[in-house]
């Protein structure tokens, strides 16, 4: 994590799930992949330890505070 981003009103606002979150998907990025990172719904919850539904949660207030965009539904 950047100290502009732990330093920032939104990074102090995000709920344990999503910064857990946060840490998963930033360590799925590996510099070649353009921050194009594939993880679904119950693959993160089964990472994260908790429920589909508290995963969904944790997205889309990542997505809500700007942490993360979603460039694909799912099906």
């Amino acid at each position: 994590m950047y100290d502009y981003e732990r330093e920032s009103p939104a990074w102090r606002s995000l709920s344990g799930y999503a910064v857990k979150l946060l840490i998963a998907l930033r360590g799925r990025c590996f510099g070649f992949n353009n921050g194009e990172i594939k993880l679904g719904v119950r693959a993160a919850a089964e990472e994260l330890g908790t429920s589909p539904h508290t995963a969904g949660r944790a997205f889309t207030e990542l997505q809500a505070k700007g942490f993360i965009r979603c460039t694909r539904a799912s099906l």
